[in-house]
């Protein structure tokens, strides 16, 4: 709805600068569409691969990335991870989550 909304009303009055937003709606859908494909396939597999992975480092990541996306917020990033912490997980699914989780702090934190 939001896509179809900025596109008419760029296309309405030529206007370039909704470019940007439908960049970012599409981008979101397409991360939401990977990780349904993500989830259908473990279950048609009814197979979740595990191992050891260094927490501290893909969180580092995740922020490094988001920051970029919410420089505007001005947010002050911390973390507290030993950076030895390790986890046994799906790695498809630690990234998935971790992600979903930053995302959603930034996100939901006030300017």
């Amino acid at each position: 709805m939001a896509i179809n909304t900025e596109l008419d009303i760029g296309m309405k009055t030529k206007d370039l600068s909704t470019l940007p937003n439908i960049k970012k709606y599409i981008k979101n859908m397409n991360k939401l569409i990977q990780q349904l494909l993500l989830i259908t396939q473990l279950e048609a597999n009814n197979q979740f691969k595990t191992e050891k992975t260094n927490i501290a480092h893909n969180t580092q990541d995740i922020i490094k990335t988001l920051q970029k996306q919410y420089h505007h917020k001005k947010l002050q990033w911390t973390t507290t991870i030993d950076k030895n912490t390790s986890i046994i997980c799906n790695p498809s699914s630690r990234e998935m989550i971790l992600q979903n989780l930053i995302d959603n702090a930034a996100k939901y934190t006030p300017k």
